[in-house]
């Protein structure tokens, strides 16, 4: 196997997490991704090689618009954690 491919086996082998949340969650990824490189923490938390983590944040959220509006797309994150 060659580059992706490898990598996208390895990536269906490792455990998949979701931070799940309201719009703190987004705010803490934008951030991470904005300052990817210049600080101590990525958008994966360093954790590319034990963990896939996933962050989804959507401001407003009652439990009820939660299970509405996100649960179609927390389903296929599948996460194990």
């Amino acid at each position: 196997m060659e580059g992706k491919d490898c990598r996208d086996l390895a990536e269906r082998s490792l455990p998949r997490s979701l931070i799940l949340g309201h719009s703190f969650v987004r705010r803490m990824k934008a951030f991470l991704k904005n300052n990817a490189g210049s600080s101590s923490f990525n958008e994966h938390f360093d954790l590319e090689n034990s963990c896939l983590v996933k962050l989804r944040g959507n401001g407003g959220r009652t439990v009820e618009r939660l299970m509405r509006y996100d649960l179609s797309a927390t389903r296929a994150i599948k996460p194990d954690i």
